[in-house]
């Protein structure tokens, strides 16, 4: 994601997004929600991008099958890992 964000010139989301991996070491409850909330927006923007770029491939009568299943599986790999932040597992490493 913080790639994604450079190319758009978001240097502070770039930074919020690096940092955020440190909230796996805050065992807090508050940090794993804001962990599942980072991961649900980011699978959202790459959705949002999937949809921008079909239409502009499409309009220009170019392939877009193969880029759809990658970008496909970043999204299903955000929302599994937010998914995976919910679990019993989870809930108990992030309460001290």
């Amino acid at each position: 994601m913080a790639a994604h964000l450079t190319r758009a010139g978001h240097r502070v989301l770039v930074l919020g997004t690096a940092l955020s991996l440190f909230l796996l070491l805050v065992r807090q409850g508050w940090s794993r929600r804001t962990l599942q909330l980072i991961m649900l927006a980011s699978a959202a923007e790459w959705v949002r991008v999937l949809v921008e770029l079909i239409g502009v491939r499409k309009a220009d009568g170019m392939p877009y099958l193969r880029m759809s299943v990658i970008i496909g599986s970043v999204v299903a790999f955000a929302v599994i890992s937010a998914l995976l932040l919910g679990t019993r597992r989870s809930v108990r490493y992030f309460t001290p």
